[in-house]
């Protein structure tokens, strides 16, 4: 697969009829806080209220199971995340996609962790000479991400808070 035609959720692709300026979308989309969750393809489930967040365009809600990611995303959470911002995603606590032929469009495995990556200058620009998403626990190893693998890999989000449950 090529990242040409990688199928990627894209929750930026709402529909904003449903909701409120208070209202973010609730997807049925399980992450895992270990290693890849299991083939899923997230669905909306509705709109949910985050208190005390300033709502964006883009932003959802997603459950995060698993213990890799505690203190900071305890098991089974409801976290809220926003679109990924341009730039580096260094350090950034993100939900990211392996797309994979079996889960149909938009679906894949998916997980959170800590973007890691070292990078090279190139003639053409730059290039990363390795990739990890790395968990907060360290009872649990690094997701090493191999050269032929990154052209399946999609950040869906960015990690901005724990939200209520859904």
């Amino acid at each position: 697969m090529t990242a040409s035609n990688a199928k990627v959720f894209t929750p930026l692709a709402q529909s904003l009829s449903g909701g409120s300026m208070t209202d973010v979308l609730a997807c049925h989309l399980t992450a895992a806080a270990g290693f890849w969750g299991p083939e899923s393809v997230p669905e909306e489930i509705g709109w949910t209220e985050v208190p005390g967040v300033s709502l964006k365009p883009g932003m959802f809600v997603a459950r995060v199971t698993g213990t890799s990611m505690e203190p900071l995303i305890p098991d089974g959470s409801w976290c809220l995340f926003r679109p990924c911002p341009a730039g580096s995603r260094e350090g950034r606590i993100v939900l990211v996609q392996l797309s994979t032929d079996g889960a149909g469009e938009n679906g894949g495995r998916f997980t959170v962790k800590k973007y890691q990556s070292e990078k090279t200058v190139t003639p053409d620009g730059w290039r990363h000479t390795s990739l990890q998403l790395v968990p907060l626990n360290p009872a649990f190893e690094p997701i090493e991400i191999e050269a032929e693998q990154a052209a399946d890999i999609v950040i869906v989000g960015e990690f901005l808070t724990i939200a209520p449950q859904v």
